[in-house]
């Protein structure tokens, strides 16, 4: 629980924090309360907060690199022989 609200609150940038859920999921998947596993597909899948500015080009280029990063974080872990269950829903 802690770990991940710290992780939500002080991540310095979405990848990193969809890395490091993602380790914790791995590491203590059956620790990790489903709210965890909704916002990180929610994250995922509407990508950053878009205010309205002028930076729309560089707020869907990062979406798509956090999007393809969590793919291949995801698929590192499929072929493992555990997959702590909460894990497996948010995949």
């Amino acid at each position: 629980g802690q770990i991940t609200q710290c992780a939500e609150r002080f991540a310095p940038s979405n990848a990193w924090y969809v890395q490091t859920v993602i380790r914790v999921f791995e590491l203590a998947g059956d620790k990790v309360k489903p709210a965890v596993a909704h916002t990180l597909t929610q994250l995922i899948a509407e990508g950053s907060d878009n205010d309205g500015s002028n930076e729309e080009d560089e707020d869907a280029v990062s979406d798509d690199e956090l999007r393809t990063s969590a793919v291949e974080n995801f698929l590192q872990l499929v072929g493992r022989p555990t997959l702590p269950e909460i894990l497996a829903q948010a995949v």
